[in-house]
């Protein structure tokens, strides 16, 4: 929640956007969250902030099944293989979800020092984007 909105003079709704398209570049591992402008002095968006709350906690709180899942990884692997090595090629056997709150996943591959954090970082956000 941005809070003090009111305090910018002209704060329109294209001031609005830009503002949350700098807070999200510069934010970038939170880009999935959402952003909503309120002001505490004229008690504006207090709906939106407990919707916005509830709809992470309702994210927080979701089982994905394993078939969803394994269909997400598919077709990422489709765009973007996993890394190899001059003597290995990395597989992803299949992904299922471990826990919720919060929620962990589990991917079961070939081998496991081929997956780096950057490739475990585009995973990540495409099961965020897709699930």
């Amino acid at each position: 929640a941005i809070n003090k909105w009111d305090i910018f003079p002209d704060n329109s709704y294209e001031d609005q956007l830009e503002y949350k398209e700098f807070l999200l570049e510069s934010m970038r591992n939170i880009s999935w969250a959402k952003v909503v402008f309120t002001s505490a002095l004229e008690n504006s968006s207090r709906k939106k902030v407990i919707r916005a709350v509830e709809s992470c906690l309702s994210e927080y709180n979701k089982r994905l099944p394993t078939a969803l899942l394994n269909s997400i990884v598919q077709e990422a692997v489709a765009w973007n293989s996993p890394p190899c090595s001059s003597t290995k090629a990395g597989k992803i056997y299949y992904c299922t979800q471990a826990s919720v709150r919060p929620p962990s996943f589990v991917f079961f591959v070939n081998h496991p020092d081929l997956f780096d954090d950057q490739y475990t970082k585009y995973m990540e956000n495409q099961l965020r984007k897709n699930a």
